[in-house]
């Protein structure tokens, strides 16, 4: 856990509006619903650029940095087409020319070393009815949270290592299969360490 002391802690409220809303149905077009999606992991990823960026003493705004994305995927549950969800995701990243964006259809990229040379993991992978990628990549994911990498997740990667009790500790919220399918919406707290 992080020192009480360099915690800041924010709450961040997500509104219901219809566009959201209906966005989680199949009553939008699957290209639509990618949109939203890619829109709001740009929205995350560029908030974890935001916080990470200390704070200039004369009050002057940051310089404008270039970061590495790394979006995982590759498999997910049967109804979540990550084929298509993931090419979509990665092209409304890289509208931001800040990002430099790579993509990987293996989960078991995080047993890598390679991806400490990233500044955000957006895991977009839910592991669904085979193995999680290994002792290597939870090790690795937990180090890369500790060294303040970013850590995105999408939709479903929040299903991802079911078998792994400390997923909920590196990305603070995960699917319980013994509850609803999905979350209300409502306000929700996030702690950034510094």
């Amino acid at each position: 856990m992080p020192d009480a002391a360099k915690v800041r802690r924010r709450t961040i409220m997500i509104f219901r509006t219809p566009a959201l809303q209906t966005s989680c149905t199949d009553e939008l077009p699957n290209r639509h619903r990618f949109r939203v999606h890619a829109l709001l992991a740009t929205f995350l990823v560029g908030g974890c650029l935001l916080a990470a960026q200390p704070a200039d003493p004369n009050g002057a705004p940051p310089a404008r940095q270039t970061a590495k994305i790394l979006i995982i995927t590759g498999i997910d549950y049967p109804g979540h087409k990550w084929q298509e969800t993931a090419p979509a995701l990665a092209k409304g990243l890289r509208q931001d020319r800040r990002l430099r964006v790579t993509t990987v259809e293996k989960p078991e990229a995080l047993a890598s070393d390679e991806i400490f040379s990233y500044d955000a993991l957006v895991i977009h992978f839910m592991n669904w009815e085979t193995p999680d990628p290994g002792p290597q990549a939870r090790e690795n994911l937990m180090k890369f949270a500790q060294q303040g990498g970013g850590i995105v997740l999408t939709h479903f990667a929040c299903g991802a290592f079911q078998e792994w009790p400390d997923f909920v500790k590196v990305v603070g919220r995960v699917w319980d299969p013994k509850l609803r399918g999905h979350d209300p919406y409502g306000p929700f707290q996030v702690d950034i360490a510094d």
